[in-house]
């Protein structure tokens, strides 16, 4: 997976995208001015393509819906993405589907604890001890932690 910042030229938020390595070796051909990006991502989502497309910045989720009434649930905003809020490497992930299963994962167990007010979730199961941290609840990938 690798992943492509642009920032929106609206509103100037931060936003990203996860391509895969085929959809990345694809982009660079546009990168590099090889051929239209239309014509080296024929598959993707127009919006998608949008954001990522040369010589300017994509417009963010927001602006892109407001611009043309459409937009995709591929593009993210804010430079930090629930991979780096968890602690988890672009390299852990290899495909859009595991990154959506580990959002989920995570979310479902936040929205389980009934007490959610200063709760962290992190990626990897660790001992309580050693951390330092007071655990409130694990799921298969995750834990959850109050300081």
């Amino acid at each position: 997976m690798k992943k492509i910042i642009r920032t929106c030229p609206m509103c100037y938020k931060t936003g990203h995208i996860l391509l895969t390595d085929a959809e990345f070796s694809a982009y660079m051909k546009h990168y590099f001015h090889e051929d239209l990006i239309q014509n080296c991502l024929p598959d993707m989502d127009p919006a998608v393509r949008e954001f990522i497309r040369l010589p300017n910045d994509g417009y963010c989720h927001d602006c892109m819906e407001l611009l043309f009434g459409r937009t995709s649930d591929r593009i993210r905003e804010g430079a930090e993405s629930s991979l780096d809020k968890y602690g988890i490497s672009d390299n852990e992930v290899e495909t859009l589907e595991d990154l959506a299963n580990l959002e989920n994962e995570a979310q479902t167990l936040l929205d389980s604890l009934a007490d959610k007010e200063n709760v962290n979730v992190s990626y990897g199961l660790f001992n309580s001890e050693e951390a330092g941290l007071n655990i409130v609840g694990r799921s298969e990938n995750f834990v959850a932690y109050r300081h």
